[in-house]
């Protein structure tokens, strides 16, 4: 059911942007019509550049979880339903910061290639700040045991084998979970920061680091390191540190860009009737 109601949803938005691309396009600015244009001065390639990092990032995401469940079944189903369940209250805060880093990225872009310096800082520093705030007020919220536990109950309630175990293994794993989420928001705006101005193979590299190159050699390394009691947690501990080290890695690029780039060169909109007075 829930995989058919994904699907109805992202069908139904796929006509309404297919409507609005061919019936409002004598409205809109952006154009779908396939010419050649399209392949000329290497923009399909740019493209799929600045893609990539966002791609990859999604497909080590989805590794990392499926190698999480992999390594909790063999604990117990106690533990795997709890990691599934902790996994799935941590993601409403996560898609919001999300969607907030991906949605300024035009914003981002278009005053970078403007050369308004000034204000495509102050849209990373307002953006970033805006899903740090989100993070942080839902990780208070997550880690507090009353509107902890009654999330939890959302997705796991009476009815179930050992529910109280159960319980008890989301609670905490969303806790551990939690602890990395104003890291995770941080890394977020600098991962679509340095999409948005072009800088593709930053933004791949932090996207690797945040999932993919740290927390699954993590996971095996801090399960064989602690006591067999302590083992379910040491393995979600893996997330919150590649956050961690990611968010710190993501702030010193940044940081290191703005830099090199802090002057503002504001190129000011050229107006119709300042081009038809130089035609």
């Amino acid at each position: 059911g829930a995989a058919l109601a994904t699907g109805i949803s992202n069908v139904i938005a796929l006509i309404y942007y297919v409507f609005v691309f061919i019936f409002l396009r004598k409205k809109l600015i952006v154009d779908i019509s396939f010419t050649p244009k399209m392949f000329k001065d290497g923009l399909a390639g740019e493209v799929l550049i600045i893609g990539l990092p966002a791609c990859l990032m999604t497909l080590f995401e989805n590794i990392s979880y499926a190698i999480l469940g992999n390594q909790m079944g063999k604990i117990s189903a106690e533990a795997l339903t709890g990691v599934e369940v902790a996994k799935k209250v941590n993601m409403f805060a996560h898609n919001a910061v999300r969607g907030m880093a991906q949605g300024v990225l035009p914003l981002i872009g278009y005053n970078k290639s403007s050369g308004n310096r000034k204000r495509m800082k102050q849209v990373v520093f307002v953006s970033g700040s805006i899903s740090l705030g989100i993070a942080l007020v839902a990780a208070t919220i997550n880690m507090i045991p009353v509107s902890g536990h009654a999330l939890i109950t959302l997705f796991l309630h009476g009815g179930v084998d050992q529910l109280e175990i159960r319980q008890n293994y989301a609670y905490w794993f969303l806790f551990i979970f939690s602890i990395g989420a104003p890291f995770s928001a941080i890394a977020y705006t600098v991962i679509s920061f340095f999409q948005a101005v072009g800088k593709a193979w930053r933004s791949l590299i932090l996207a690797l680091l945040r999932k993919g190159i740290l927390d699954i050699p993590l996971m095996f390394i801090l399960q064989a390191a602690v006591h067999d009691g302590f083992k379910p947690y040491s393995i979600v501990m893996a997330t919150p540190i590649a956050d961690a080290i990611c968010c710190i890695v993501a702030i010193v690029l940044f940081l290191y860009y703005i830099k090199r780039h802090a002057k503002d060169v504001y190129i000011p909109p050229v107006e119709e009737n300042q081009l038809v007075t130089q035609n």
